[in-house]
């Protein structure tokens, strides 16, 4: 049976099994017979690092993985499968019914973007830790248009989520555009759609007043 955590903090422990990644316990999503899911604890770094699994206090052998500096992915949203996006200046989610805009700041959610230059306890947000930036250099683009990246920080309320602030370009109208993301030169994960569509509607500023910042 599935063993998953029902709190917003992600426990080092699930039922009777633990994950440890160099000597450190690794916050746990899910554990099943067959499969673990699990986050890289913060403090790893290099090219390797060795695996270990304890269930009811019997450990497995050590398993040397390899390390990449990201594994960037869109965050998604459950119910309409369209990457998470939120008007900068209200933070509400952008939806088919309150489109970005050309010009409007929006803030775009993705997961697997690397080391930070303070991170938090594993397994919780960033909250009380201050801003946390991501270390990789990260490019977004949108419609296939490169746009500015005005800030990343790391979720203060959502462990392991990274949020990219952009300005939404100005392109061809449509409604809904293709969001790109690599980080540290690597892309989104094929299987995790790195051709994501968010809804975006590009409306003309004649029919809605953009925001001003």
């Amino acid at each position: 049976s599935l063993t998953a955590p029902t709190a917003n903090n992600l426990p080092l422990q699930l039922g009777t099994t633990r994950v440890l990644v160099n000597g450190v316990a690794a916050p746990l999503l899910s554990v099943s017979p067959t499969r673990i899911v699990f986050q890289a604890p913060w403090e790893l770094g290099g090219e390797h690092c060795l695996v270990h699994v304890v269930v009811n206090g019997v450990s497995s052998a050590e398993r040397r993985m390899p390390l990449k500096p990201a594994a960037p992915e869109l965050a998604l949203d459950s119910t309409t499968v369209s990457a998470r996006a939120f008007h900068a200046d209200n933070n509400a989610p952008v939806t088919a019914d309150d489109p970005a805009l050309p010009g409007e700041e929006i803030w775009i959610e993705a997961l697997g973007v690397g080391a930070v230059d303070r991170f938090p306890f594993n397994g919780q947000p960033a909250n009380r830790f201050g801003v946390a930036k991501p270390l990789q250099p990260i490019e977004v683009s949108i419609g296939s248009i490169p746009v500015s990246l005005q800030e990343a920080v790391l979720s203060k309320t959502d462990v392991g989520v990274y949020r990219l602030k952009v300005t939404v370009p100005f392109v061809s109208d449509q409604p809904r555009v293709v969001i790109q993301l690599r980080v540290a030169g690597i892309p989104a994960m094929q299987e995790s759609m790195d051709m994501l569509s968010v809804p975006l509607s590009f409306a003309t500023a004649a029919h809605k007043t953009l925001p001003r910042y």
